[in-house]
C-alpha cells in the first residue's frame, strides 16, 4: 500500500487542469519500494489507486489548503508529469505540521515542488481532520445564526469551532468585513449561498428578534431549495427552549442546549463536517 504527496507552487492549483510536476523531481523523498516500482516512469496506472495529499509553497494570493483526493491520467510528456486531480477533501495547511511525522515527511520536503509516493496508507486519524468536499465550493463550513441574548452559549461553541480550524461566518467575529456593507444584501448572500452548514441556535429571544428572523428565512429558503436538489441537510438547529419558529417542520431533529455543553455541540459540528464515511473512495 502507498499514499502520494505532490508539492507545488500554490498558485498553480489555481489554474485549469492537467497539471505538472517537473518530471525530475518525480519520486523525490519516496520510498525505496516505489523509486523501484516506477522508475523510469513505469506503472503510472497504479498512482491513480494512492490516496493524494496536493499542497504547495504558498504566497500572498494563494489559500494555505491541503487538499486530499486521487490523480488521474497520469503520463510523462517531455520533461513533465501530466496529471488531473480529482478532490475530495480538504484541510488548513496546519494539519501537515501536526500528522508531520505520521506522513513521513522530511525535514525540507515543504520547500521544493516534487511527487513523493511513501509507503503505507494516509493515517486514520489525518483523514479524519479532513473537511469533505472541495474547499472553493462554499466559503464558509459553518454560518452561525443565534440571538445576541444568547452570545454567552454561542460565544463558546464558536471559539471551540475556531480553535479547531473551521471556516465559519460568526458576525462577532466578521466586524471589519460587515462595516460599511448593506446588511441585508451580505447576510442574503452567506445564508443563501456561502455556507456549507448553518448551525441555527433557536430560542424565545431568537423567534422575535429581526435580523435573526431574516437569516432564518433565508436559510429555510435554501434548505428547501437543497432538498429539491437532493443535497446535504443545510439547518443544524439547535434549542435553548421550545419556542415556535415559523417553517420550522416539527419532526427536523434538533440538539438539546438545556442538556448539551458547548464543547458537545462544538464536536457534533465537527463530527458533521468531517464524518469519515465521505473520505473512502467509492
Amino acid at each position: 500500500m502507498f499514499s502520494l504527496i505532490i508539492y507545488g507552487d500554490g498558485c498553480q492549483w489555481d489554474s485549469p487542469q492537467p497539471w505538472s510536476i517537473d518530471a525530475s523531481r518525480f519520486l523525490e523523498h519516496s520510498c525505496d519500494e516505489a523509486r523501484a516500482l516506477f522508475k523510469g516512469s513505469r506503472n503510472l496506472k497504479e498512482l491513480e489507486s494512492m490516496p493524494t495529499i496536493l499542497t504547495g509553497e504558498w504566497g500572498d494570493s494563494t489559500d494555505e489548503i491541503v487538499r486530499f483526493g486521487y490523480v488521474q491520467d497520469v503520463k510523462r510528456l517531455g520533461g513533465s508529469m501530466q496529471f488531473r486531480f480529482v478532490e475530495e477533501a480538504h484541510a488548513s495547511q496546519d494539519i501537515l505540521d501536526d500528522f508531520g511525522s505520521e506522513l513521513q515527511l522530511g525535514q525540507w520536503e515543504n520547500s521544493r515542488s516534487h511527487w513523493a509516493v511513501k509507503a503505507g496508507d494516509l493515517p486514520v486519524a489525518f483523514k479524519s481532520h479532513l473537511v469533505r468536499g472541495t474547499y472553493k465550493e462554499f466559503p464558509y463550513e459553518i454560518v452561525i445564526s443565534y440571538a445576541s441574548e444568547d452570545i454567552e452559549y454561542v460565544n463558546k461553541v464558536a471559539e471551540l469551532l475556531d480553535a479547531r480550524g473551521v471556516r465559519m461566518f460568526y458576525a462577532p467575529f466578521e466586524e471589519p468585513e460587515l462595516w460599511g456593507q448593506s446588511l441585508s444584501k451580505r447576510l442574503d448572500a452567506i445564508y443563501r449561498n456561502h455556507g456549507r452548514h448553518c448551525l441555527m441556535f433557536v430560542s424565545k429571544n431568537y423567534a422575535r428578534k429581526v435580523w435573526p428572523n431574516y437569516e432564518r428565512k433565508i436559510a429555510m429558503e435554501r434548505s428547501i431549495q437543497q432538498a429539491a436538489e437532493d443535497r446535504d441537510d443545510y439547518i443544524l438547529a439547535c434549542r435553548f427552549d421550545d419556542t415556535e419558529i415559523p417553517g420550522m417542520a416539527d419532526d427536523v431533529v434538533y440538539q438539546d442546549l438545556t442538556v448539551k455543553a458547548p464543547k458537545q455541540i462544538a464536536d457534533l459540528v465537527i463530527n458533521k463536517l468531517r464524518r469519515k464515511k465521505n473520505l473512502v473512495r467509492k
